[in-house]
């Protein structure tokens, strides 16, 4: 292994973390990928993180900033961190970190994604099969059961023709 061969790798995976940031696994994958040796490779990934081009931690609260902004869920958070490449641990505590830095909660994140869905929900219909498609949908982007919950009540606490609710009519409680 010579050092030019060496730093030929290193400067393509700058070049590549030109285009976009990833997590060390993901640039060595893609390194081997475009067909670099996989020791050469390793090396070159070691290198750019002792020089502190690439760092993990770094990335993962990076990607989960930009995630939790769209109303994503914290496990999904997760996930897509993990498919990147994060080891799980960095992952979690990660999305942790960007959640108490931003004071938000995974109900804040549902409660913006429920808000955001039932702007495509059909208003004329019925206020349960709302709630239903509404859950459905929190459920399928991996919140929890009582994130989903308590975004849709607080949704049903919100009558008024200018809000997102999902009933119009008063509750029993308010008749």
């Amino acid at each position: 292994m010579s050092d030019d061969g060496l730093q030929r790798v290193v400067d393509r995976a700058i070049a590549l973390l030109s285009y976009r940031s990833r997590s060390a696994r993901d640039l060595e994958a893609k390194l081997i990928e475009k067909g670099e040796d996989p020791q050469l490779a390793a090396l070159a990934v070691a290198r750019l993180a002792e020089l502190g081009l690439l760092d993990d931690r770094r990335f993962a609260e990076s990607r989960t900033r930009s995630q939790a902004a769209g109303a994503r869920s914290v496990r999904r958070m997760q996930r897509d961190l993990t498919q990147k490449g994060v080891d799980a641990s960095t992952a979690r505590e990660a999305v942790a970190q960007v959640l108490r830095d931003e004071g938000r909660t995974e109900r804040d994140l549902a409660l913006q994604a429920a808000k955001k869905k039932l702007r495509s929900l059909d208003r004329e219909g019925d206020p349960r099969v709302r709630r239903q498609k509404l859950l459905a949908f929190l459920a399928r982007q991996g919140f929890s059961a009582d994130a989903s919950m308590a975004a849709v009540r607080a949704l049903d606490a919100k009558p008024g023709p200018d809000d997102d609710a999902l009933d119009e009519d008063p509750s029993p409680d308010e008749r």
